[in-house]
């Protein structure tokens, strides 16, 4: 009997009593953004969390404050109803709980931080600020601690421009790990898309790759289809956006590949018919002549087929051939995940990264005067990490691996710039929004520009190609024991 007690307490769905309960929950579900009810069960209680500090830090009780969040948001939300985006943001509860509407909400009830969350506070009031000169503070530090026992005069001149760059190193570093200390990692709220992404936030997993050979190719469709099976949503698309390899021709005898991809693609869709939808597509460029290069290529590589990609979505330009798939909803696609050809993509979690970007409080506000977003996010890109397998294929990448085997993008991790400037860096691997994307970077970097560049640092490597062979064989012979594989 008891043992029975015990199963059916851990089966209880206790988030929905305490949804049912809670006097706060049904205060802030009067968000005049009506987003707040939809968001998922994890971002919620961040907003819970974020009132229980306020409780901590002041005399007001939360029920006051939860409506006094909702009072600003609906003051907000009257004033920008001609600007949608900023309208949405700052009419939203969140913004005022975990946003930069903070400040207002703390005037308001007196709240004073407490403990090491005075640090956090003050960081996050003038991150700029404090973050440069904690690090100058840090720099002048580590060299006058080590430059101690020299005598003023040349010596101690010469020790300290030669310690410059090994201190700066050591500063950054440490001001690093004390700003992820004192400033932890925050998740991004989300919407709850679990049953479903809706039709305005329809997607395309997008694939970017080279058609190398006939094993390769068939690796990628079997992948693809790994990927949808973890993903099924009758709004979430994937397609694979292929290259040619370099070639001396434009066209040579590898060019059957192509036909083989297409037609591995239609039979996926054959395959999964029964769905109503034509869940795979297949995009194809031909090469165009490099002069830089002296040789027939994709245009760009990978970020010149999600640039001509984003054209091909809004009707502006085709440059892809060869298309499999129902075109029909393509001007429908809102966002694009795109993902290396080996990076996996966990279950469900294509729903949580529409759900991200699709939030009130992450969806990009442009600057018009600078043609940059000036809050929320353009693209957002989950933690990403090694799996088990990969991990363990040689020594060098099993030590640089670091931690493996659990679903990575549903795990917060501490990013200094992220977490303090709410900035980041992308590796590619990512979603974003298309339209955003196309205004704020679509003709950043001009054909032209890259070009130019690129004549400028062919210059600079045939200098001193010499010189990096050298260094290469060098390296070599350190680095062959541990690129060796690792036994069982």
């Amino acid at each position: 009997c008891l043992i029975d007690s015990v199963r059916r307490i851990s089966e209880s769905d206790f988030k929905r009593a305490f949804l049912a309960l809670s006097r706060t929950e049904a205060i802030l579900r009067d968000d005049p953004a009506m987003a707040y009810s939809r968001m998922d069960f994890d971002s919620r209680s961040n907003y819970h969390a974020a009132i229980q500090e306020f409780v901590r830090g002041s005399k007001v009780d939360e029920f006051t404050i939860a409506r006094l969040a909702v009072d600003l948001a609906a003051q907000a939300y009257r004033q920008l109803k001609a600007i949608p985006v900023a309208r949405d943001r700052r009419g939203h509860v969140g913004y005022y709980l975990v946003d930069r509407g903070r400040q207002a909400l703390q005037r308001r009830i007196e709240y004073h931080a407490m403990g090491f969350r005075q640090i956090t506070e003050a960081f996050h009031d003038a991150p700029e600020l404090l973050y440069f000169i904690s690090l100058e503070v840090m720099i002048v530090a580590i060299m006058a601690f080590v430059v101690s026992g020299l005598r003023v005069g040349v010596p101690l001149v010469a020790a300290s421009l030669l310690l410059l760059l090994p201190a700066s190193e050591s500063a950054l570093d440490v001001i690093n790990q004390l700003v992820t200390f004192f400033i932890p990692a925050r998740a991004l709220p989300k919407m709850d898309f679990s049953k479903g992404i809706p039709a305005d936030c329809l997607t395309m997993v997008a694939i970017p790759t080279l058609l190398i050979n006939e094993e390769q190719i068939r690796d990628l469709v079997r992948t693809l289809e790994i990927r949808y099976v973890g993903n099924r949503d009758p709004n979430l698309f994937f397609a694979l956006l292929t290259d040619p390899p370099d070639s001396r021709e434009r066209f040579d005898e590898n060019e059957h590949y192509v036909t083989l991809c297409s037609n591995l693609i239609s039979e996926l869709n054959r395959k999964y018919a029964d769905t109503g939808t034509c869940p795979f597509y297949h995009f194809h460029r031909h090469r165009v002549f490099n002069e830089v290069e002296n040789t027939w290529m994709g245009w760009e590589r990978k970020r010149g087929k999600l640039l001509d990609f984003n054209e091909l979505l809004r009707g502006e330009t085709d440059k892809f051939p060869v298309k499999v798939g129902d075109l029909s909803i393509l001007n429908r696609v809102r966002y694009v995940i795109t993902l290396d050809s080996d990076t996996q993509l966990p279950r469900d979690s294509a729903q949580r990264l529409v759900g991200a970007a699709a939030h009130p409080l992450n969806r990009a506000e442009i600057n018009p005067a600078t043609n940059t977003v000036q809050q929320g996010y353009g693209v957002l890109q989950p933690r990403v990490g090694i799996s088990v397998h990969s991990a363990n294929r040689s020594r060098l990448a099993y030590i640089y691996s670091g931690q493996t085997g659990l679903d990575i993008y549903t795990l917060a991790v501490s990013d200094v710039y992220q977490d303090l400037f709410e900035e980041g860096i992308f590796t590619g691997k990512g979603i974003y929004d298309v339209d955003v994307f196309r205004q704020v970077l679509g003709q950043r970097f001009p054909s032209k520009s890259s070009t130019t560049i690129h004549r400028i640092l062919a210059r600079i490597a045939g200098a001193n190609i010499a010189g990096f062979a050298a260094i290469g064989k060098f390296c070599a012979g350190y680095f062959r024991a541990c690129l060796a594989p690792m036994g069982s």
